[in-house]
């Protein structure tokens, strides 16, 4: 099989969308050519650009689980904000569960009653239970949706912690003027 057409669409914080056939049934657009070249600029083709994520991954799974600790000791609560398929995946490779995070909140009603896979951190219907002291985004990708939506809650002493690409806490501090 061969890719004859690429393109990064926005969806899920970008997406990589490809058009494979067999080989030579399609001329090879130029956009795949420009995607290979990027890859290879980027180092993606390279053992050590591998490695070099592989420990900012370990970082940031540091970085949070001394945060989450923290807060935890401090007798602070925090719960996911939403319970994405990526959140599961983020919560049970770092081992994050209900001891640091008690709950999800979540809008999709199918959700309700469940538990994030592995983690096993209740998922619960948005404003059902008190609001958390601070908020674990699991959805980062749609952070600027969140703070627009939320941000009685944060002015109210709420926070955001934002895990991915760099690990960070949003509170009203950080909101623009309204």
């Amino acid at each position: 099989m061969e890719v004859f057409d690429v393109s990064v669409v926005p969806v899920h914080g970008g997406s990589l969308e490809a058009h494979v056939g067999f080989p030579g049934a399609h001329p090879v657009s130029d956009a795949v050519k420009r995607m290979r070249a990027d890859e290879e600029a980027r180092g993606y083709g390279t053992f050590e650009t591998y490695v070099g994520f592989a420990e900012n991954v370990r970082r940031l799974q540091a970085a949070l689980l001394d945060l989450l600790e923290r807060m935890n000791a401090e007798g602070k609560t925090v719960h996911a904000y939403g319970a994405p398929a990526k959140g599961a995946t983020l919560l049970n490779a770092f081992g994050i569960g209900p001891r640091l995070v008690q709950y999800a909140a979540e809008k999709n009603p199918l959700k309700f009653g469940r538990l994030i896979p592995g983690a096993r951190i209740p998922i619960v219907e948005e404003g059902s239970v008190p609001a958390p002291d601070a908020y674990l985004v699991l959805a980062w990708n749609f952070i600027d949706e969140f703070l627009a939506r939320e941000r009685r809650y944060l002015e109210n002493g709420g926070a955001f912690i934002v895990p991915v690409p760099d690990l960070k806490v949003i509170t009203a501090a950080d909101l623009p003027a309204a």
